[in-house]
């Protein structure tokens, strides 16, 4: 159409039918066609906000996802397309403010908190990068990540404008975007349309080993149990605290039911082997402890699993430590009626599979191999023999934060007459929930949160020379500061409005200023003050 270009065009349009009077086009352009099939994968870490502790699994109406601060996160480009240019735009992590970058495979960013009001501590939001593509003959397209806002650093917790709060989990997938359901299937073979597959019912354990058995008659000795299910938790670049999970089901219990989560980290070898695998934390409730829909006796309903760890999980990356799984136990057990745990419905965006199955399987008699435990993906196959491999995670909210610990301090010099110093911090946490660790002689208080955090210390032994790191913690968190007595046998001088008359260690002997070695001493001035100094 190169003959138009430059020239007033006009366009008609022929409508043919009897309700023309009803129909408009807008948004007419003329061009090359725009660039399809642009997309990025978003940080494998990514968790997304999920639901409160109820039943009735109260959430944000928008798409939110999670990321720390004070570590590197990287979407990746997926494109490969030849003669094709790239660049992002994203927040700035400093300012907010949108800002470019020509990066073509990834973009990396790290965030900060933003102290500017109560409102940006609590929630500091950002928005999705967005990735740009051009090249010949194609109009410029573009694709950003479908979660509306990301919020670096903290948890899944806002107020809103009328003072209510809203406060819970972080899942591996945005049910906004995935929906949500659980798998029952009709089994013609076992006489039972509702078999919960990754749950339990009476039923359940017969479709397993059905399956395993693929076909071969069965052996009284054959047996396969689905004990359990599980997330794969992928470590994040800062560390993650998780201090309890909330599981989301469908069913009916007995209240004297059991249920365990437990945390697990994987060795270096990935290998699902109980000798190998390091539990973390676990808790267990009973079903008494299950908040449920239904009333007692009552047909199934919604239930809400509560688990809270006596300590905090701290889930972070390391050569050792490569990956981790929550797992769910007990369900497999005369005292549950029905139980199916909610998961995704739809196909992860980056076709990650969290969710995997547990299973304790003797088919000893076929095949000669012990009992063995497996750690599958979501699988299952259909009556036509089809196999179904499901890209789905759990509804197990991890509740969860991205604290941090941060202070431009490099070095604390103490003073030795007890003069107390002040040192700034910024903390996620309170103070009162951070522990210090001094050197003999010194005391340490910590007070305030966010960027108002304010580490005190004094030195108040005067037999003891101060020196050594100053240590504040949480889990998760640590920072350490090098610490050392300020004064030296150089600070034994005359003060502005006085002199020496005298200098003596700690058992009252008047010594020579010049003969004085490592310790402490006090030194007498002719104004009648008094200082303990620290030789070194």
């Amino acid at each position: 159409m190169t003959q138009f270009a430059g020239k007033k065009t006009k366009f008609a349009f022929r409508y043919v039918g009897s309700d023309g009077n009803t129909m408009f086009i807008d948004a007419i352009g003329v061009g090359y066609p725009e660039l399809e099939d642009i997309s990025y994968t978003n940080p494998f870490e990514t968790l997304y906000w999920g639901f409160d502790r109820t039943w009735s699994m109260g959430c944000m109406m928008g798409s939110f996802a999670q990321y720390p601060v004070y570590g590197p996160i990287t979407w990746t480009n997926n494109m490969t397309i030849d003669n094709a240019s790239y660049h992002w735009e994203y927040c700035d992590p400093a300012t907010a403010e949108l800002t470019t970058s020509d990066e073509a495979e990834e973009l990396t960013a790290t965030y900060i908190p933003d102290y500017t009001s109560d409102a940006s501590k609590r929630n500091n939001f950002f928005t999705p990068p967005t990735l740009y593509a051009s090249a010949p003959n194609s109009s410029t397209g573009s694709y950003a990540a479908p979660y509306h806002y990301f919020q670096a650093g903290g948890k899944f917790e806002y107020k809103f404008d009328d003072g209510s709060e809203i406060e819970g989990g972080l899942l591996p997938f945005d049910f906004n975007q995935s929906g949500l359901t659980f798998v029952s299937y009709d089994d013609a073979a076992i006489g039972d349309p509702t078999i919960p597959l990754f749950g339990h019912n009476s039923n359940t354990n017969k479709y397993w080993l059905n399956y395993s058995l693929n076909g071969n008659e069965q052996n009284p000795s054959d047996d396969v149990q689905l004990y359990g299910i599980a997330n794969m938790i992928f470590p994040p670049s800062a560390p993650l605290v998780v201090n309890g999970v909330t599981v989301n089901a469908w069913g009916k219990v007995d209240n004297d039911a059991e249920f365990t989560i437990s945390i697990y980290a994987f060795d270096e070898t990935m290998a699902f082997d109980y000798d190998l695998l390091t539990l973390l934390g676990s808790a267990t409730i009973k079903g008494k402890d299950i908040l449920k829909e239904y009333s007692a006796g009552d047909s199934n309903g919604y239930l809400c699993l509560p688990f809270d760890f006596s300590s905090p999980v701290v889930i972070e990356k390391s050569d050792a430590t490569p990956c981790y799984f929550v797992s769910l136990t007990g369900f497999n057990s005369d005292k549950v009626e029905y139980f199916a745990p909610l998961q995704s419905q739809v196909d992860h965006p980056d076709y990650i599979c969290h969710g995997y199955l547990m299973k304790r399987i003797d088919l000893s008699s076929h095949t000669g191999r012990p009992v063995y435990d497996s750690f599958i993906p979501l699988t299952y196959r259909d009556a036509d023999d089809n196999y179904h491999d499901m890209c789905s995670a759990f509804s197990f909210g991890l509740n969860a934060e991205y604290p941090w610990l941060t202070t431009e301090t490099e070095k604390i010099e103490l003073p030795g007459d007890g003069t107390p110093v002040k040192v700034a911090l910024g903390s996620y946490y309170d103070g009162s929930k951070l522990s210090v660790e001094v050197p003999a002689g010194v005391t340490a208080s910590v007070k305030g949160r966010y960027d108002n955090c304010e580490l005190t210390l004094s030195h108040n032994a005067a037999e003891v020379i101060a020196e050594g790191d100053v240590v504040v913690k949480a889990p998760g968190v640590r920072v350490s500061i090098p610490l050392t007595q300020s004064a030296g046998i150089s600070d034994i001088t005359v003060s502005e409005n006085a002199e020496i008359t005298g200098v003596y260690d700690l058992s009252g002997r008047r010594i020579n200023k010049a003969d004085a070695k490592s310790g402490i001493y006090v030194v007498k001035y002719s104004d009648g003050s008094v200082r303990k100094v620290a030789v070194k």
